[in-house]
Order: structure tokens, then sequence, then C-alpha cells
């Protein structure tokens, strides 16, 4: 995608999407469940930004595998590609899983030894009915977080900054990378600075999820099962 569409699109987002997070204050933060209209609206940009990326993937795929087209067929067995996908998923779906559920155990021991502790957050849990828009508003969060962290600002902050030098390339995609995570992870300040930890490693288990799978739906998958994980730890605790 050309710099000169890919740079406004990037302000946006950033104003409007990523920066609202910091503006949440108070003591006590309430958190509800339930779909309203600026989720179903987030979640539509998330779709729209992911298919985006993923045209352009596409695009791009096209383009060697056409370089390439002389290699050996058998890698190219439709069957073998979608057998190589599932093992894939399953194998980065887990260990994406494992390592963010290992940073919250590390967080948590983290919380009762050191004064950090996780801002008393009032959760009003649903009831009946409400579990499927719980279940949905958990779905939309966790979809959008990992095309808007994972995918769209670290992809359009590499493809805006790209160096031919393969030294200076290699310096602004740390630069970038990590710019992108302490976004993801200063958007939990209104939980507290363990939550900024927590999020801050689990960010960085995430976008390797992304880069080794190359796309936001295995990650998608392993946040949306943490997200479900603790909201029942908090039902049933509470």
């Amino acid at each position: 995608m050309k710099k000169k569409y890919l740079i406004p699109e990037l302000i946006i987002i950033l104003f409007f999407l990523v920066l609202p997070s910091f503006l949440l204050k108070g003591d006590t933060p309430v958190y509800s469940f339930g779909i309203s209209f600026q989720t179903i609206i987030l979640f539509i940009i998330s779709i729209l930004l992911n298919i985006q990326f993923s045209y352009f993937s596409k695009k791009e795929a096209v383009e060697k595998s056409n370089e390439n087209s002389q290699r050996n067929n058998l890698h190219d067995n439709p069957d073998i590609i979608r057998f190589k996908k599932i093992i894939t998923f399953l194998k980065w779906f887990a260990l994406t899983l494992g390592g963010i559920m290992l940073v919250y155990a590390f967080t948590l021991l983290l919380s009762f030894f050191t004064p950090l502790k996780v801002k008393n957050i009032s959760i009003t849990f649903p009831q009946g009915i409400q579990w499927a828009g719980a279940f949905l508003q958990l779905m939309t969060g966790a979809f959008s977080e990992e095309v808007i962290y994972r995918e769209f600002l670290p992809e359009s902050l590499n493809q805006i900054f790209y160096k031919n030098n393969k030294k200076r390339k290699l310096i602004w995609t740390i630069i970038l990378e990590a710019f992108c995570i302490i976004l993801f992870a200063a958007g939990h300040l209104y939980a507290g600075y363990i939550s900024v930890i927590n999020a801050f490693f689990s960010g960085i288990i995430f976008r390797i999820c992304y880069k080794k799978t190359g796309n936001v739906y295995t990650g998608f998958a392993a946040h949306f099962v943490y997200n479900l994980l603790m909201l029942l730890f908090a039902f049933f605790s509470h």
C-alpha cells in the first residue's frame, strides 16, 4: 500500500482508536458487558483493516510464488498446504495461550510480593442471556486489538519507515515494534501497573505469534480464550 494513503490512515487510527484508551480515568474503573454502537463500529473498522492487509499480503505472496514457480510441486499441493496451516494454527495457539497464561501467573505473583497491585475494577457480571453478549464483546475486543496492535500499527509503521540499509532497517524495526507494544501496554494503565506489565509481555507473545503465522487469527483465538478465562475466574471468585 502506498505511503500517501497509509500515513493519513495511520494518523486517524492512532487518534480515534488508540489514544482514547489513555483517557480512561477513575480510582475504581467500572466494566460492564454489552455490545454498544462503539463496539460494533470498532469491529467493522478492524475487519476492514484486516481485509486491507490480507489483500496486500496475498498480492505479495502471489508475486513471490510467480518468481519461484519452478520449485517442487509437492509443496504446492492444496491438501498439504491446508494440513500445514492447521498444524501451524494448533501449535502457535497452544504456545501463545500457554505463554500469556505464564505471564499472568508471573504478574499475579509480582502483585503478591511487591507494592504493585491491580486496581479495583467494578465489574457488572452478565446474567442469563447476557452471557451471549459478553462472549461477543470479548470476541470483538480480542479481534480488534489483534488487528490494530499486532497487524495494522507495526506493519504500517514498518512500511512507512522502511530502510533499504539492513542495519538501519533492523534498528528501526526494533524501535517501531517496541513502540507498538508500549502503546498496547499503556492502554491498560487504567487497571494499574501490574496490568501494564502483563499487557507488555503478552503483547510481545502475541506479536511473535503474528509473525510466525502470518495472520491475526491464531493470536485472536488465544486472546479470546484468555479473556474468557479471566472473566470466568473473576465470576467464580467474586
